[in-house]
């Protein structure tokens, strides 16, 4: 059934005066999967989907690569009461706010 409806919506659409609302219904879409959400950890769904994906883990080791300004560990600090964060970043500056969290 779904397939007929992607089929009868690309007959119907899949032309260039339509190119604005297929690319508008697109961003929507991403949005709606939480892509492209980082404004905060709420509309991206990282925490419920961390939350949930935790609940059942006893001693989780957290290795963030790449990581910068502590938005992921904070979501995980307040998820988690045993806490072991590899963190690995090669800015020096960036690094040294680890330590003030």
């Amino acid at each position: 059934m779904l397939s007929l409806v992607y089929k009868i919506y690309g007959y119907l659409f899949a032309k260039p005066i339509f190119r604005k609302l297929n690319m508008f219904l697109y961003h929507i879409s991403l949005r709606g999967l939480g892509i492209l959400n980082y404004e905060n950890e709420y509309l991206t769904g990282e925490k419920a989907w961390l939350k949930n994906y935790l609940k059942n883990k006893k001693n989780p080791i957290v290795l963030d690569v790449g990581a910068n300004v502590g938005i992921i560990q904070n979501i995980f600090l307040s998820l988690m009461t045993m806490r072991k964060f590899l963190l690995l970043n090669h800015i020096q500056k960036i690094f040294k706010n680890y330590f003030q969290i």
